[in-house]
């Protein structure tokens, strides 16, 4: 052994050593907290079991009691505030649909599609059939967007007004379909 020892230490460098002993040192430690800590637990463990000794046999003490009933009764007050606010916010509801004017599903003003609230305001169907008009013949999707994009002609506040013109083109009895994305009139 002292000759494994000796050979060892030739081997080693002096940090190598300190390292090693650095480790060992860090490594009782360990084992002495790791100690602690089981002798703690073991008494949060008998703790526990004395408590559910306690309780199974019904000697809970008044003052556990009384902890334990706030906390119900905090819960089931949460629980009826809920619903409460629910039934109140869906009452809210109720009486605000019954306040507002019903609208006949699909008409602005007498008329069957469109947007237009007001004298002097057009739909979008009505921009169309001006642009194909003016243009005097038909267009295709693509200009007939970038014509009315660009010169502004119709103001919507739709993220995707392309959506909105192509089914508006769709739905629309002035306008026809010409060939594959071409409109005329």
């Amino acid at each position: 052994m002292a000759t494994d020892l000796t050979r060892l230490v030739k081997e080693l460098s002096r940090g190598e050593i300190e390292a090693l002993l650095a480790a060992k040192n860090e490594m009782e430690s360990l084992e002495g907290r790791r100690l602690a800590l089981r002798e703690e637990l073991a008494e949060v463990e008998r703790k526990l079991e004395q408590l559910a000794g306690r309780m199974a046999s019904g000697k809970v003490t008044r003052r556990a009691g009384k902890k334990v009933a706030k906390k119900a009764a905090k819960k089931a007050a949460k629980k009826a505030a809920k619903k409460t606010t629910r039934k109140t916010a869906k009452k809210m509801v109720k009486k605000a649909a019954k306040k507002t004017p019903k609208k006949a599903a699909g008409k602005v003003n007498g008329r069957g599609r469109g947007r237009a609230s007001g004298p002097g305001q057009t739909t979008l169907e009505d921009v169309v059939v001006k642009v194909l008009t003016d243009h005097g013949g038909p267009l295709s999707f693509k200009e007939l967007l970038s014509i009315i994009t660009t010169r502004k002609l119709f103001k919507s506040r739709s993220k995707s007004f392309d959506n909105v013109l192509r089914r508006t083109l769709s739905t629309s009895d002035k306008v026809k379909r010409v060939g594959r994305a071409v409109y005329g009139l």
